[in-house]
């Protein structure tokens, strides 16, 4: 027995009316008492205070008038003064509790708890990360099914988190197979970003989200599900459609000018835009060189105010007016240029011709059309 209770790494107490009538040598490895500093003594060393030391009696001894053993994570105190933790169970010696005669093991659990303790925070910190996000966010097993979600997933679908959990995913879209052929898509290639989907609310509106996805991993690097989060593009989805319609108005009022439009990248020279009547007297030069395309020169012009329609500072300088004759189509413009940003942020030059005016009252060019392009002037006008 003795030879048992040496092998043992819990301490391993004998109680008499809570008075230690024997113990092994692990008493020393929990506590670091010797075991003959603590024969004949009660075991209140081992508590933190006289109140806890009766009250840990005040239930454990009941407790064990009723049943045979009875356990409980307890605060205890260590011969040098710090606090440890311990599992301590208690059997009664017989078949009935007799001069509280009881067997106690106390089991150092410290390290453990601080590690449960570390997790409890480490998870908190992961929820309020989830609720705190606007984003709808769900966690997915390697079935398809939900294990976790956050509050705007519950706003966003109107199911309650323990409703949600359990169930497979692709439920809550418009479209089930793509959110399967997309969760195997992650599975292979370990992240999968920004492709549209519609969430179903469980009332019946569809809400659209861009969906992103990406596998998560255990210690072991192993793949044990998906993490997934939705942002709603509802506004979004708004305002491209406000601005489609506003670029819609925009061009109608442009193709009804009876005046030549355009738009000229000013790094390349490149044409991005005409409206209808410069296609009608250029033809659809979208994309081509404005230099080749409209005069069918072998280079940029020279009398090309471009570099004035910048200020020091790479800002529009305002509209600046000139004219020109254009030989091929005998006719002179008079030209307005400014500044402008494309919508992808380039500097470009909008450039209007109007000659219904100027082919009257302006004179030919001297020696003839077979000049082409004469500049006739230029003005700046803030």
């Amino acid at each position: 027995m003795l030879s048992i209770l040496g092998s043992i790494l819990h301490a391993f107490i004998g109680l008499r009316d809570r008075r230690v009538i024997f113990t092994n040598h692990a008493v020393e490895l929990v506590f670091s008492w010797k075991i003959e500093e603590l024969i004949g003594k009660t075991i209140r060393v081992l508590y933190r205070s006289d109140e806890e030391y009766e009250e840990i009696a005040s239930y454990a001894y009941p407790a064990l008038e009723k049943q045979r053993t009875y356990s409980r994570e307890i605060h205890c105190r260590h011969k040098d003064g710090r606090d440890i933790f311990c599992l301590v169970s208690s059997s009664r010696v017989g078949e009935i509790l007799k001069d509280r005669m009881v067997v106690v093991t106390y089991s150092d659990i410290t390290e453990q708890k601080r590690a449960e303790e570390s997790l409890r925070l480490v998870n908190i910190y992961n929820r309020s990360l989830l609720e705190t996000c606007l984003d709808l966010m769900v966690v997915i097993d390697p079935a398809g099914k939900i294990s976790d979600v956050n509050a705007a997933t519950e706003k966003g679908t109107g199911y309650l988190r323990e409703e949600s959990i359990g169930t497979d995913v692709s439920n809550y879209f418009t479209d089930a197979e793509r959110v399967k052929a997309e969760y195997r898509r992650v599975f292979r290639e370990g992240a999968v970003y920004n492709y549209p989907l519609e969430i179903r609310h469980r009332e019946g509106r569809v809400t659209p989200v861009l969906y992103s996805t990406s596998v998560y991993r255990d210690e072991s690097y192993n793949v044990v599900g998906i993490f997934a989060t939705a942002r709603d593009i509802t506004e979004r989805k708004r305002m491209e459609e406000h601005l489609r319609n506003a670029r819609a108005r925009l061009l109608t009022v442009l193709d009804g000018l009876n005046a030549s439009v355009y738009i000229i990248d000013m790094s390349t020279y490149e044409v991005l835009y005409i409206n209808e009547h410069m296609k009608n007297l250029f033809g659809d030069i979208t994309g081509k060189i404005c230099w080749q395309s409209i005069l069918n020169q072998s280079g940029p012009c020279e009398f090309c105010v471009d570099e004035r329609l910048l200020t020091l500072e790479a800002e529009s300088s305002g509209v600046h007016v000139w004219e020109q004759y254009h030989a091929a189509l005998g006719i002179w413009f008079l030209i307005q240029d400014q500044v402008i940003r494309w919508m992808d942020g380039r500097l470009c030059v909008r450039r209007m011709h109007q000659g219904d005016v100027l082919d009257r009252v302006l004179p030919q060019p001297i020696g003839g059309e077979d000049q082409g392009c004469l500049r006739m002037g230029s003005q700046g006008v803030a």
